[in-house]
């Protein structure tokens, strides 16, 4: 007859237990958070995101949804100077930039679909918000002429294990 210690006993029941309670949820992602009430405002933007707001900013649009994982995502685009749009672009912690000629074909953006009018190529912004567990923003910036930019916000949590 074979003896268990106590110890091993609990460390059977306790990944058992763990297990069921894995199984049982069906989703390999946590709980989402709660969706804030109401329509998206201006002021939980920048906190999300953990990006200053151009101070000429001009038809700001904001969308609220969930991604996969049943995190939160926000979709902003705006009007700007071409200095709004560079400094809105150096106000992010760990938020690196570059330019380029064409729109990103990187898969990870929400936005498939980006504006083709500018005369000075594309900026391109990326990084995580040190400040938010797990939330990752891309900016793309588009000039239609030389004094004015268009700015594409992407935020998104993504819930984790």
């Amino acid at each position: 007859m074979r003896t268990y210690s106590l110890f091993a006993a609990a460390s059977i029941a306790a990944a058992a237990m763990l297990a069921t309670s894995c199984s049982l949820s069906g989703s390999d992602h946590p709980e989402p958070e709660p969706e804030p009430s109401g329509a998206p405002t201006v002021e939980e933007l920048p906190d999300f995101a953990g990006l200053s707001l151009p101070d000429d900013l001009d038809d700001l649009e904001i969308e609220r949804s969930r991604n996969d994982s049943g995190g939160l995502v926000y979709i902003a685009t705006f009007s700007t100077s071409a200095e709004g749009a560079e400094l809105f672009c150096e106000s992010g912690e760990n938020f690196s930039s570059y330019r380029g000629f064409a729109p990103p074909e990187d898969p990870k953006w929400i936005t498939r679909e980006f504006p083709e009018n500018t005369v000075d190529g594309y900026t391109v912004c990326s990084g995580a918000n040190l400040r938010q567990e797990n939330v990752v923003r891309r900016v793309l910036i588009t000039f239609p002429d030389d004094e004015s930019a268009e700015v594409l916000l992407e935020a998104e949590r993504f819930n984790t294990r």
